[in-house]
């Protein structure tokens, strides 16, 4: 099947946004700032939000917030207007939930769905990870699928381009990956091997992965008045100015 995939321009920046919750615990009640969310990004230089990742503490929420918050995001102007790119992360400790969100996303018209491999009971080695992957992504073909690397959170360790070459012989959807781990010779190779890696710590490591060859990345402080920082970043860096970027 053919998957429609637009890759990541360079100067894309992601903000892994936190779930709203309401005074009595739940997210559903809470979903209505999302708007607000939306429009306060925008205007800070964010061009794409990851939902329900590990910020917005996604394995805390039940699948009604989780499918609710997703829903709120992509009925947001912005998102609407093509100001935001939507990244559904969309794992569950349950593989059959998280199939369920993903083509619960798909549905939606995300950009992507995103897949961490489970925490508890963990694949071993390269071709357990990309068995389940490619496994996963064959479950939502039409949909642009990205590896969820975070070895320091799964305690899975693996070479990520081994993983994502292998699982794409099986599901040519997997078309790249949030990579927030600090080998980045393995990121590297997964970009030369033709996979759109964002880096996942973008504050500490943006600058060297746009050297090495990713279009942007994911920034917390960003969401929190340091997005001037991570932009002057971006701008040193097009400029071919790498000693200022250096500087921020």
């Amino acid at each position: 099947m053919t998957v429609q995939w637009q890759r990541f321009a360079k100067g894309t920046l992601v903000a892994p946004v936190h779930s709203p919750f309401s005074a009595g615990g739940g997210a559903t009640a809470a979903c209505a700032s999302i708007a607000g969310q939306a429009r306060y990004l925008v205007a800070e230089g964010f061009n794409a939000v990851f939902v329900c990742g590990t910020n917005g503490e996604s394995f805390s929420c039940s699948l009604a917030e989780r499918k609710a918050m997703l829903e709120m995001w992509m009925n947001t102007e912005e998102v609407r207007a093509k100001k935001l790119r939507v990244l559904a992360h969309v794992s569950c400790l349950a593989p059959p939930e998280t199939v369920e969100l993903a083509r619960h996303a798909a549905a939606l018209g995300v950009d992507a769905v995103s897949y961490m491999v489970p925490c508890f009971f963990k694949p071993v080695g390269d071709a357990a990870v990309a068995k389940m992957l490619a496994d996963f992504a064959l479950a939502v073909p039409t949909t642009p699928v990205l590896f969820y690397h975070f070895p320091d959170m799964t305690g899975v360790a693996c070479s990520m381009e081994r993983v994502l070459v292998a699982a794409r012989e099986a599901a040519p959807n997997v078309v790249g990956a949030k990579f927030t781990h600090n080998d980045l010779a393995d990121m590297q190779a997964s970009i030369r091997a033709g996979f759109d890696v964002l880096i996942g710590s973008g504050d500490e490591l943006l600058l060297p992965s746009l050297v090495l060859g990713t279009a942007g990345g994911f920034s917390v402080p960003g969401m929190m008045g340091g997005n001037r920082a991570i932009l002057g970043i971006f701008e040193a860096y097009e400029r071919g100015d790498l000693a200022a970027a250096a500087e921020y």
